[in-house]
């Protein structure tokens, strides 16, 4: 059975009940709402974690438009919105970002790696959010539900997948389960349109490995890394010798968009994941020295908060 994680665990599936419970409504316009909002009074328990939302772009701003209208129509109960451009100066994502009521963090082109870093980052340096959602700008929700799925499957497992139609059609790669949040999909395969992550997750496992540049592999990485140092400590132990993923459909829908994609990245990358597959796991940083430090302390301290 999952590990409970105790009460903080207890506080986010209520939490996550509660967002598909009566009484919530969509977001109807004006700014992010905030946890700030409902602040706990001087003897008061603090109020239960938000989620936090980062959509992950690169150059798409019809997708990025799609997903944000979509958030906004679908979402129902508190989170935080922010948005993740591997691009500086693009005057449509701001625009978006200022219509939708998202933060914005951006930086020069460096990769999904680093830009998913950029997400999980600013939601850990500076916010509460539990859990952590990273969601590509081609995929949206479909469903009024889909952030309570994501919260409870976050809740119980601590790094969950979207299960993506292309890969229940693989030959082979399904094992067992339902893709729901109690008994999500068990593959041998991943991808990474949307992931929930959990605070706990990331202090064991941490971040996606900055090696990994353009496109290609990291978020494989990542994710088998924090299977590997999660199992049997936060999720139960699967049958040795075979990696495998855990997946829900989660109320989303997924519109492959064209990709930045160069063959010379994935095979670069891909010599990376098997050196990786090789190596002891362990809890990696945000960047792999000092400069990357201060780039991405740089970039995530500059975020435009929406009003």
């Amino acid at each position: 059975m999952p590990n409970s994680g105790g009460s903080r665990l207890e506080r986010l599936v209520s939490a996550a009940r509660a967002f598909a419970g009566k009484g919530l409504r969509p977001w109807r316009g004006g700014r992010n709402p905030r946890v700030a909002a409902d602040a706990a009074r001087p003897g008061q328990d603090a109020p239960a974690a938000v989620p936090g939302i980062a959509i992950v772009t690169y150059r798409r701003p019809l997708q990025l438009a799609k997903c944000l209208a979509q958030i906004r129509r679908r979402t129902e109960g508190p989170f935080e919105l922010l948005v993740v451009s591997d691009e500086t100066g693009n005057a449509e994502t701001s625009r978006l970002c200022a219509q939708y009521g998202a933060t914005l963090v951006e930086g020069a082109n460096r990769g999904v790696a680093w830009n998913k870093n950029r997400g999980l980052f600013y939601f850990m340096s500076r916010t509460a959010c539990d859990p952590i959602l990273l969601l590509e700008d081609d995929t949206y929700p479909v469903s009024q539900s889909w952030l309570s799925q994501w919260v409870l499957a976050t809740a119980q497992w601590h790094h969950v997948n979207f299960s993506h139609p292309g890969i229940l059609a693989k030959t082979g790669s399904f094992r067992s389960g339902e893709g729901t949040p109690a008994k999500p999909y068990v593959h041998t395969l991943v991808t990474g349109q949307c992931t929930g992550v959990s605070r706990a997750a990331m202090a064991i496992g941490g971040y996606l490995d900055t090696r990994f540049k353009g496109y290609g592999h990291g978020h494989v990485e990542w994710t088998k890394r924090h299977n590997r140092l999660l199992s049997g400590k936060l999720i139960p132990k699967f049958p040795p010798g075979e990696m495998v993923f855990l997946s829900i459909k989660g109320g989303l829908k997924a519109k492959d968009a064209p990709t930045f994609r160069r063959e010379a990245d994935v095979a670069r990358n891909e010599v990376l994941l098997r050196a990786a597959d090789d190596a002891p796991a362990k809890y990696r940083d945000p960047w792999e020295n000092e400069q990357e430090k201060a780039v991405l302390a740089a970039e995530v301290g500059a975020a435009r908060e929406a009003h």
